[in-house]
C-alpha cells in the first residue's frame, strides 16, 4: 500500500495527523539509524499570517525536529531533520499555528530507518535481520 493511499485511508478513520493542509507528504526516504537527514520545507503563508508570528510544532516530535519559522517571500521555510533511533518506518507532521492557537498548515513527514532488527524465533533464540535491507515491506 503505498504512502499516499495509507494517508487517504488514515483520513478516513478520523486520525487529525493526517489531515494535511498541502495534501503532500514529504518523503526523507532512507536513513540509517543514527545518522541524520535535513530537508528544507517551504510552507506557503499569507503576508497577514506571517505577521501573525507563526509557531512551528511537531506532532510527534520523535525522531524528526524542526527550526523556526524563517519569512520567505511566499510564506516561510523550516528545516525538518530527520534522525531514526531504531529501524522501520516514520511518520510526523509539521503543524503551522498563529499565535491564537489556530492551525495555519500541516505538512505530513515521512522517513525509513535503515539499520539491524532483532527477532525472537521460538526455539531458536535472537537472529538479527539483515541491516541492508528495509525490513518494512512499502508500497
Amino acid at each position: 500500500m503505498s504512502i499516499r493511499m495509507r494517508v487517504a485511508l488514515l483520513g478516513m478513520l478520523g486520525f487529525g495527523l493526517v489531515r494535511a493542509v498541502s495534501g503532500a507528504v514529504t518523503e526523507f526516504g532512507q536513513v540509517a539509524v543514527g545518522a541524520a537527514a535535513a530537508l528544507n520545507l517551504k510552507i506557503p503563508l499569507t503576508a497577514a499570517q506571517l505577521a501573525a508570528g507563526p509557531k512551528i510544532t511537531l506532532h510527534y516530535g520523535i525522531d524528526f525536529s524542526s527550526s523556526v519559522c524563517t519569512p520567505t517571500a511566499s510564506g516561510c521555510q523550516v528545516t525538518v531533520t530527520f534522525a531514526p533511533a531504531m529501524p522501520g518506518s516514520r511518520g510526523d507532521a509539521v503543524v503551522v499555528k498563529d499565535g491564537a492557537g489556530n492551525l495555519l498548515s500541516k505538512q505530513l513527514v515521512h522517513g525509513t530507518g535503515m539499520g539491524p532488527l532483532g527477532s525472537v524465533q521460538p526455539g531458536r533464540g535472537v537472529a538479527a535481520l539483515r541491516g541492508d535491507q528495509p525490513w518494512a515491506k512499502r508500497g
